[in-house]
């Protein structure tokens, strides 16, 4: 599978047996859903993804372990509850990210590890 598009549901959390998956999609939707935290999307073996959209869910927190998602190039996190103490993480994929949409979250300051974009 190479694209899987569950936006517009009411999905609360991404089962582990995503993992089976993940090492070979290239682009995951799960916008517009009721999910609260990206895991087990950014362990080691979801390298493949490129696009990757969860706006639109209750994401409070990026994890550290987003710099696993080294082929990462699209990332929305939009309108979501996500302030600048855990966006920090994402600065770790500066390399390879062509788009962030973090807008309508709860940001108040850019964090200086933006600067590297």
């Amino acid at each position: 599978m190479v694209s899987l598009y569950l936006d517009h549901n009411n999905i609360s959390k991404i089962p582990d047996s995503y993992l089976k998956l993940a090492n070979v999609m290239i682009s995951l939707n799960l916008s517009y859903n009721k999910i609260n935290d990206f895991l087990p999307i950014t362990t080691p073996g979801s390298d493949s993804l490129i696009s990757l959209y969860l706006g639109h869910n209750i994401i409070q927190k990026v994890p550290s372990n987003i710099k696993n998602l080294t082929s990462l190039e699209n990332l929305d996190l939009s309108k979501n509850l996500i302030n600048e103490k855990t966006v920090i993480y994402i600065g770790d994929l500066w390399t390879t990210l062509i788009s962030l949409n973090l807008a309508h979250n709860l940001i108040k300051v850019i964090p200086a590890t933006f600067s590297n974009f």
